[in-house]
Order: structure tokens, then C-alpha cells, then sequence
């Protein structure tokens, strides 16, 4: 739906009111990689044109050659099984998994023993 994109173009546009950066955001495409045999997800910000960006902040300008990316997030996904895994090996254990209404995603409560 769009969202995660917005979250991280608008990643620029903090930068731009903050840092005093130059960002054009409509110069920079979202790409989001998602690896299921390791539960990886990545997001990277990627520069259409090449292009330079002044930061007011730290008085620089940095280039981006046209493809170059920035990578904005690395979040580790785990399914069920992994979980109970990566449990096993602790002195956590598990009270409650807390599924969306899809049992796509759960959020899991886990307690020290």
C-alpha cells in the first residue's frame, strides 16, 4: 500500500528539515528486499539520477551516482518454528503468541523462567 515507502522517502525529507540537507526526494525510488529462507527484510533508498546533496549541518556535499543505494532498514523476520528454536536455547519461554486478524504476523510474550 505504499506506506513503508512514504516512511522511508519521508527518511529524506527529516533530513532536508533537520540537517538542512537538499534532498529532491523525487529523485530517490524505495526498494524493499525480503530474503524467506533467512527472515531478512531490507529497505534501500535508491538515486534515479546521479546527483549531488549538499548537508547544511556538516557543510558537505556527497554524490550519488545514478543506481547508488542507501539502505535505510534490516529488520529480522521469524516464523513460528525459528521462534520455538531460538527459545530452546534461552530461559525464555513462551506464554502467548498475539496474531493479526490474517495470521500473517504474531507479536509473542515471552517470560524468564
Amino acid at each position: 500500500k505504499g506506506i513503508t515507502a512514504a516512511f522511508n522517502l519521508n527518511i529524506l525529507t527529516r533530513l532536508n528539515q533537520e540537517l538542512g540537507a537538499q534532498f529532491e526526494v523525487d529523485r530517490f525510488s524505495h526498494y524493499p528486499c525480503y530474503d524467506p529462507e533467512t527472515g531478512a527484510n531490507k529497505s534501500f533508498l535508491v538515486s534515479m539520477h546521479d546527483q549531488d546533496v549538499y548537508i547544511e549541518a556538516v557543510e558537505k556535499s556527497f554524490h550519488c551516482n545514478r543506481w547508488e543505494t542507501i539502505q535505510t532498514e534490516i529488520s529480522q523476520k521469524y516464523n513460528v518454528t525459528m521462534i520455538n528454536k531460538l527459545m530452546a536455547l534461552t530461559d525464555l519461554q513462551i506464554v502467548e503468541y498475539f496474531y493479526d486478524d490474517d495470521r500473517y504476523f504474531a507479536d509473542v510474550l515471552v517470560s524468564g523462567a
